[in-house]
């Protein structure tokens, strides 16, 4: 009960008692509120209209099965079972997490994904769920990825969907969601590589795969190098990058400017090549040395090119031990 001088309302807020609408001008600041069965005054607690779904057994005019503390009745037709509700939705969270979980290690099977659902877990879970105490991080993770599931469904957006179609899109919208975060837990890198293999297969832009999952998925091109020793470093005073005077001048002091600090293989406009020595794709960074025993490279372009975001990505999924790949800008 709201007291006088005790409480503070901006009166942006709508919302009181357990969730219900407030409104504030049948009784005063929290004293009524209002859903879609009843109209509840939290003075009295009583509601104030017959209980559409009452019980011989107790008052119309009863709520919370009077027990408020671990029944709740957000719509005023039926008191749930506060606990249960909460473990029902753990289980509904384990599901989604297992399901997410499944798709990627039956390779996009969605049948399999859901036969394969351990559903002791999930009823174990729902036992979990109830002890207010427990609230994993992952769990915290999944409860939002059903929630955005759920407000998609509310707006209508799986209603023509049905079969494998609904799956994939669920799939989708929750990877959208965050769940990468929740499979890379259980399946580790090497599950989140499987998983942006599939992304990839699915038609899957490498930078919308890059932000779903981290991963930086090579060119077809690249991987077909394999692992092999590369070819001898040419001669780089006097090697050229392209038709830019500018940029060749550029990195010309560059490779200088890091001789001097010790770098070693130094290559300018030749294949990529790690530190260990071995070639790991066709792309020709602008400049690549090794310092400390750490692989940098270093790309020239110009202010109306935009093609350096691309190339400093390929690099980068090339070689992901580099130490560093820089981007100039030159004109």
């Amino acid at each position: 009960m709201l007291q006088s001088a005790r409480s503070v309302s901006t009166g942006a807020y709508r919302f009181g008692y357990q969730g219900q609408e407030q409104d504030n001008k049948m009784g005063g600041l929290g004293q009524h509120t209002t859903a879609q069965f009843w109209e509840y005054d939290t003075w009295a607690v009583k509601r104030w209209n017959v209980d559409p779904k009452g019980f011989a057994w107790e008052s119309p005019y009863a709520t919370f099965r009077n027990n408020p503390i671990i029944y709740k009745d957000p719509n005023g037709d039926i008191p749930l079972l506060a606990l249960l509700a909460k473990g029902a939705t753990g289980a509904a969270v384990d599901a989604t997490i297992q399901f997410l979980v499944n798709v990627v290690v039956y390779d996009g099977d969605y049948t399999a994904a859901l036969q394969n659902i351990d559903y002791k877990s999930v009823a174990w879970e729902v036992i979990l769920s109830m002890n207010p105490l427990h609230l994993s991080k992952g769990q915290r993770l999944g409860l939002d990825i059903v929630g955005d599931l759920g407000i998609n469904y509310l707006n209508g957006k799986y209603d023509n969907l049905e079969g494998d179609a609904l799956s994939e899109q669920l799939f989708y919208d929750a990877i959208q969601s965050g769940a990468t975060t929740l499979i890379s837990e259980k399946l580790g890198s090497a599950g989140m590589n499987k998983l942006s293999s599939f992304l990839q297969k699915k038609g899957w832009h490498k930078y919308d795969i890059f932000k779903a999952t981290g991963v930086r998925m090579r060119e077809q091109a690249d991987i077909r190098v394999g692992d092999k020793e590369a070819s001898r470093a040419m001669p780089w005073r006097g090697r050229k990058i392209g038709k830019n005077v500018n940029q060749n001048t550029a990195v010309q002091a560059r490779a200088a400017q890091v001789n001097a600090m010790g770098a070693k293989d130094i290559r300018i406009d030749q294949t990529q090549v790690n530190a260990s020595g071995k070639q790991v794709g066709i792309n020709r960074p602008d400049l690549q040395y090794t310092l400390n025993g750490k692989r940098y490279y270093e790309e020239w372009d110009t202010p109306s090119s935009g093609r350096g975001p691309e190339h400093e990505f390929r690099i980068k999924a090339n070689d992901p031990e580099a130490g560093e790949v820089k981007l100039r800008i030159l004109k």
